[in-house]
């Protein structure tokens, strides 16, 4: 070996022998969320399926970390005030209510990321 690559050797087992440690220490978590269905939207209301159990006040995110404040709770249906403009908010899209200490857009599902089962 020349001394260029002994030294990118090191390197390299250096890098994952770090790897090895930090995965040895991760211990990953199943978290669970509320995930709802945009069924509608019109005038700054959205219309949203596949959350039963929410209830009033609850801040719902959208895509692109847009928020929502639940106001109308049907049984098959909840009515979404839209904290911000609704433009990009489209028939379809996953929303999910807050889990608390992270901001809500930060845990939202788009179908283009994930495809929960609801």
């Amino acid at each position: 070996m020349t001394p260029n690559s002994e030294s990118l050797q090191s390197i390299l087992d250096e890098t994952f022998y770090s790897f090895d440690r930090v995965l040895q220490k991760h211990e990953p978590q199943l978290v669970s969320r509320k995930v709802g269905i945009v069924q509608s939207v019109y005038s700054g209301i959205a219309t949203v399926s596949g959350l039963p159990n929410v209830k009033v006040d609850e801040l719902i995110g959208f895509p692109k970390d847009l928020l929502g404040i639940t106001f109308n709770l049907d049984a098959d249906k909840v009515g979404v005030i839209l904290l911000d403009d609704s433009e990009h908010i489209e028939i379809g899209n996953f929303v999910v209510v807050s889990a608390g200490e992270d901001p809500p857009g930060s845990q939202c599902i788009t179908p283009q990321t994930a495809t929960p089962s609801i």
